[in-house]
């Protein structure tokens, strides 16, 4: 059971099998070094708590990114609509992975992204992004 927003989400695209049959290589925060495609990054943007003066319940907005990268550009924007319309739908609601999930929304994407070479190479990787705006309770 998860305790943060980042390990929900990883945990749950991992849970999904229409996913987990293209990659089982889904990662929070950063991709582990030797990590090749296809795999996924789950990484919390921002986090946003809102508080009640009358309550002890906290509600979040994050931010969240998650970055498909597939052995080329149509594989990545293909695992990105996976992600989009099976895994993370807009109907997502309720407990998911441990957190109390009230809305999952796409705030944009897929489109494309690139992270520079971690050597002196010209080979860049290159992913499908999508960033979605999750409100949830801890």
């Amino acid at each position: 059971m998860a305790t943060n927003i980042r390990d929900a989400l990883r945990d749950h695209l991992l849970a999904t099998p229409t996913l987990t049959a293209i990659t089982t290589v889904i990662r929070p925060g950063v991709l582990a070094q030797g990590d090749a495609p296809p795999a996924i990054l789950v990484k919390v943007v921002s986090n946003t708590p809102q508080e009640w003066l009358n309550s002890s319940q906290r509600m979040y907005r994050a931010r969240v990114a998650v970055n498909c990268y597939g052995a080329n550009v149509t594989a990545s924007d293909d695992m990105a609509k996976v992600v989009r319309d099976v895994a993370l739908p807009p109907l997502l609601k309720g407990m998911v992975q441990g957190i109390n999930v009230r809305e999952i929304s796409l705030e944009s994407g897929p489109f494309d992204a690139e992270d520079i070479p971690k050597d002196a190479s010209d080979e860049w990787m290159r992913h499908a992004r999508l960033d979605f705006l999750v409100i949830y309770y801890l």
